[in-house]
């Protein structure tokens, strides 16, 4: 019987293997390409407003801090440099002399194509809000620097918000959430300052921190309890001196939240602060038209 010739078949196949590398690799590469890309958000909104003349619904998102107290999207104070003038991811808005509303800002107001925004800018009622807002920045900044106590009490803001940061040795005793004597002339400054431009402010969250060290007495379970009844009492202050309470929200957030570390007296005397956020009141398209229509 003739033998049969071995002709190999079992390698037809090899070129798959080669073929399945290559497509292997070019989604690699295309994976790579889009994990190295990235989407600028205020790009995308205005290239959708062009075409639609509204904003993508994923950002149109409008939330009413005069109802409901939320300030958990603002920047915390724990990110400011205390002893820098201006928060860095908000230098743009100061470069050129003056303060240009943010991207959320400007879902807030209404506003979806720029003569829109042009119309509340040059409002009355949008200019008044910004130099009270302006004027109370520039005043708290004048009470530090009058009284010297920078190094008790920073001042700090964004486009849409002061920060206030006061070390918790002005206003309680250690181990205390009682407001000291000593306390109610600064409340009693601050207070003054933050009724004067009152109109200008959305809502006002007072945030209260901690060291690390546990607490060791019967009156609070933990620092979150103690920090807690603290930003309360400063927000009841406030509201026993006239601050409408709906615009006042206390937080305490223990130790959870340092500035500095634990393992130093001066570390622990830093993260043992209370923390201010005045929220700036944004102003409305429909509020600006309606001023106009009543005018």
């Amino acid at each position: 019987m003739a033998r049969r010739k071995s002709g190999g078949g079992g390698s037809g196949a090899n070129w798959m293997d080669t073929y399945g590398d290559m497509v292997t690799l070019l989604l690699c590469f295309f994976v790579l390409l889009y994990s190295f890309s990235s989407i600028n958000q205020n790009k995308w909104t205005e290239i959708v407003i062009s075409f639609t003349g509204a904003p993508p619904k994923n950002t149109a998102i409008t939330v009413d801090v005069g109802n409901d107290p939320d300030f958990a999207m603002v920047q915390p104070i724990a990110q400011i440099n205390p002893k820098s003038k201006v928060l860095k991811d908000e230098k743009q808005y100061y470069d050129s002399g003056e303060i240009t509303p943010t991207s959320q800002e400007k879902l807030d107001m209404g506003v979806v194509t720029s003569e829109d925004l042009e119309k509340v800018l040059n409002s009355d009622i949008y200019k008044s809000v910004q130099q009270s807002f302006d004027g109370l920045y520039d005043a708290l900044q004048e009470y530090v620097e009058t009284y010297g106590i920078e190094d008790m009490l920073y001042v700090d803001r964004s486009a849409d918000s002061i920060f206030l940061r006061v070390t918790s040795g002005l206003l309680f005793d250690s181990g205390s959430a009682q407001l000291t004597p000593e306390s109610i002339q600064i409340l009693d400054s601050l207070q003054g300052l933050f009724v004067r431009a009152l109109g200008a402010i959305e809502g006002i969250s007072i945030e209260g921190h901690t060291d690390s060290v546990p607490i060791n007495n019967a009156a609070f379970a933990d620092n979150r309890e103690l920090s807690s009844e603290r930003a309360n009492n400063v927000a009841r202050y406030f509201e026993q001196k006239g601050i409408p309470s709906d615009m006042l929200l206390g937080i305490g957030y223990g130790e959870y939240h340092p500035i500095d570390t634990n393992d130093t007296e001066e570390g622990k005397q830093n993260n043992r602060r209370v923390e201010f956020v005045l929220k700036k009141r944004v102003v409305t398209l429909s509020e600006v038209e309606g001023e106009n229509a009543d005018g």
